[in-house]
């Protein structure tokens, strides 16, 4: 079993900006540390990723 990777996203405005463990790109994600899918959904991008909210409110 291959672990969810974890990446720790930075703050821009409202929205988290996390470099994809997948595509190296960049995705934006709603505030708060959890689970998201991939948006760039390449077929190794599984069931997503952990993204960590840096400043969690």
């Amino acid at each position: 079993m291959t672990a969810t990777p974890t990446v720790t996203a930075r703050v821009d405005n409202a929205l988290l900006i996390a470099r994809c463990p997948y595509c190296q790109g960049e995705h934006t994600h709603g505030r708060g540390t959890g689970h998201v899918v991939a948006d760039c959904l390449t077929p190794d991008s599984g069931s997503g990723y952990v993204v960590i909210d840096p400043d969690p409110r």
